[in-house]
């Protein structure tokens, strides 16, 4: 069985980010018919599905031949993680990146019974395949290659994290201060050229379905703005800025 030391656990985080971001790029790009670069981030990993593969294996492993408790646990675990990433990303940045509100079963539009179901199965296929396959690679990896693999990497990571946050804010915040004038019947052209400084084709690429805060008092009951929405009826009071919006998100 693979043994999650320190070392395996940090490349077994490796794998699975990138899987994870494989698998939803590929599974989005297939359904927009061209190419959509998923995640958070702008290099190829998410790393929820790193964090909750570790996470999963590490708290789940005296369970390993319990196939039903690996489900139910799995699918548990699985959503708790959804749920918080999902009221940390809102809190941070004031936007909802993904929701649920398409599903029967769905709770504040963050989790859903459907998705949730998907994550039990995806913890027994860990176990069952996914685990022991991947543990073979890095078993197979010599120390010092994986040591360089993980300085490189997680070097990169914090990069990207660092740099996609900072824009993030400043868009997010721009979006809000931008939604604020449109409400009062006003715009700043200085505030849409500074939104479209940025390109964040990848990011609405990545979360069609993304939506801002406009209630921010409760996170536990906010309400939402879309962005789709908003960005048709900045359009419809002002059709001198549509080139401008387009520009900016790319619709």
């Amino acid at each position: 069985m693979f043994e999650l030391t320190v070392y395996n656990a940090l490349l077994d985080f490796i794998f699975y980010s990138i899987g994870g971001w494989i698998y939803e790029s590929t599974y989005e790009s297939i359904r927009a018919k061209t190419f959509i670069n998923r995640g958070f981030l702008t290099g190829p990993c998410i790393p929820i599905y790193g964090l909750g593969a570790v996470a999963i294996y590490g708290i789940l492993t005296p369970f390993a031949h319990n196939y039903f408790l690996i489900f139910l646990l799995g699918m548990i675990l699985a959503t708790v993680l959804e749920y918080l990433t999902a009221l940390l990303l809102e809190n941070l940045f004031h936007t909802q990146w993904w929701t649920y509100d398409y599903f029967r079963f769905n709770f504040q539009g963050r989790i859903a019974l459907i998705p949730s179901l998907f994550w039990g199965v995806l913890a027994v296929l860990d176990f069952a395949l996914l685990q022991p396959f991947v543990g073979r690679i890095i078993y197979g990896i010599p120390v010092p290659t994986g040591r360089i693999l993980i300085l490189v990497f997680y070097g990169l990571l914090l990069v990207d994290l660092v740099f996609t946050t900072i824009s993030t804010f400043s868009f997010t915040k721009a979006l809000g201060n931008l939604y604020d004038l449109f409400s009062q019947n006003r715009y700043s052209e200085k505030l849409i050229q500074f939104l479209n400084r940025y390109d964040y084709k990848r990011i609405l690429q990545a979360f069609p379905n993304m939506r801002f805060l406009e209630n921010r008092k409760n996170p536990f009951n906010p309400t939402y703005i879309s962005v789709r929405k908003f960005v048709k009826g900045i359009r419809k009071r002002n059709r001198s800025l549509t080139q401008l919006i387009q520009d900016i998100f790319h619709r």
